[in-house]
């Protein structure tokens, strides 16, 4: 949808594709405030059931636990990781500060941890 201007009545919207195209048949016009009041209409009908916004709040408190849960073994597993890397990384100093290993062949090793 789009904006095409509007009149006495308010701003009027429609279908973008029929404008600019002619590819869709729907031309009807429509009023932004006509569409606004039927949208607030319906969501007042619908609030007035408290059991739909219980039903709202139990679904969003699930799916925060669930990201919640999803981050925490994310972060456990990059945890890991870099306790990982950091271990091989200083047993590659600890190589170096030794002469096990020279500094050009050390280079690379270090550079991909």
């Amino acid at each position: 949808m789009a904006m095409i201007g509007r009149d006495r009545s308010g701003p009027r919207i429609q279908c973008s594709t029929y404008g600019e195209s002619g590819s869709c048949t729907n031309g009807a016009r429509y009023y932004v405030e006509r569409i606004e009041e039927r949208v607030i209409d319906v969501l007042r009908y619908q609030f007035a059931d408290t059991r739909i916004i219980d039903e709202y709040v139990r679904a969003y408190r699930e799916e925060r636990r669930r990201i919640k849960s999803e981050l925490r073994r994310n972060r456990t597993a990059l945890e890991k990781a870099l306790a990982e890397v950091l271990a091989r990384r200083g047993k590659l100093i600890e190589k170096m500060s030794r002469d096990l290993i020279s500094d050009e062949e050390a280079a690379p090793l270090l550079q991909s941890l």
